[in-house]
């Protein structure tokens, strides 16, 4: 994912949200990266296998989708609020008697 944010490696999204990359990209990209070895990389951290590497990109991407999916339902409970709102104001109107309107008090 910091190799996409740099875009020292080139990647599209498909319509799912899963990113995609050529093979040849790829195979340049790490064919430029210093080997790394499995031992400790820097103070005390050591390098991740590439199946947590994977679950990590999965999970940074469906938290990126689920949350454009909240922003989404906030925005329509905020319209259907809206639209409550109006039509319960409508209703309250609806009852006031013909005498009370015309005196302008409902």
């Amino acid at each position: 994912m910091r190799a996409l944010r740099e875009g020292s490696l080139y990647a599209v999204r498909d319509n799912l949200n899963r990113w995609k990359i050529d093979q040849d990209d790829l195979d340049k990209w790490t064919a430029e990266r210093p080997p790394v070895s499995d031992q400790t990389v820097t103070s005390g951290h050591t390098r991740p296998d590439i199946d947590t590497v994977a679950r990590l990109a999965t999970a940074e991407t469906r938290a990126e989708m689920l949350a454009a999916q909240l922003a989404d339902t906030i925005e329509d409970r905020n319209a259907w609020r809206e639209q409550a709102e109006r039509l319960a104001s409508h209703a309250e109107r609806r009852h006031v008697s013909i005498i009370d309107r015309i005196f302008g008090r409902g």
